[in-house]
């Protein structure tokens, strides 16, 4: 009687074990994603505004903040319409 019950914690710990790691890896994933877009978002306003890298991410964080929105969003919407937006 014992053994089953200790074989049910098992079965349950590696559940839980295995709930966790599939969490992580989509956590992972969706971080993958996200670098993505803000990559791609920086490098073209690195093209188009003719600044280095950290003034890109600056220009997305002003954006995001006077805009009140996501710098996900933000960069997600220059890497899908290619126009930049403006700090008004």
């Amino acid at each position: 009687m014992n053994d089953a019950r200790s074989s049910r914690r098992e079965v349950h710990s590696v559940s839980d074990t295995l709930a966790d790691a599939e969490h992580e890896i989509e956590h992972l994933h969706r971080g993958m994603h996200s670098r993505t877009l803000i990559g791609q978002a920086q490098g073209i306003l690195m093209e188009r505004l003719g600044v280095d890298a950290e003034q890109a991410i600056d220009y997305l964080r002003r954006v995001s903040s006077h805009s009140n929105r996501k710098l996900l969003d933000i960069a997600k919407d220059i890497a899908e319409t290619r126009k930049l937006p403006t700090l008004d």
